[in-house]
């Protein structure tokens, strides 16, 4: 089940009766780091290896390690959200050259100041340390 609510999901892996998938791309490291089983993250697509290995410190209880692969992440998450989805996103992606940016009617492209701000957050992601990603 893909849940947004961080209090439900949290009740939910308590009590066991679901394996809870995240849907906040902003609460993914809070829901591993509370024995959340998985997620249904947008924004992963953009840093995969990122997010995956701070998956993997959230789930495995290294907190300190999550939070310095998450925190680079953050504000770009925000940036995604800022516009009626999809169109932050396959802005993003096709800025890194991984889609084509086309939309169809009635939704409207990304604007060209959330383009600029998207350049930007994701540049300091790529400047970021990488903290191993693959340990």
């Amino acid at each position: 089940m893909k849940e947004c609510h961080p209090a439900l999901l949290a009740t939910l892996a308590l009590h066991g009766r679901v394996q809870p998938l995240c849907g906040a791309d902003n609460m993914l490291m809070d829901h591993f780091l509370a024995g959340g089983t998985g997620a249904i993250p947008a924004a992963a697509h953009l840093f995969p290896e990122r997010f995956v290995a701070m998956m993997h410190a959230a789930r495995t209880g290294d907190a300190a390690r999550a939070e310095a692969l998450f925190a680079p992440l953050r504000k770009l998450i925000r940036l995604l959200f800022t516009e009626p989805n999809p169109a932050p996103l396959k802005r993003a992606l096709s800025m890194r050259g991984l889609i084509v940016d086309e939309l169809r009617a009635p939704m409207m492209p990304a604007s060209a100041a959330l383009t600029a701000r998207l350049a930007r957050a994701m540049q300091r992601v790529e400047e970021a340390p990488s903290q191993r990603l693959a340990a």
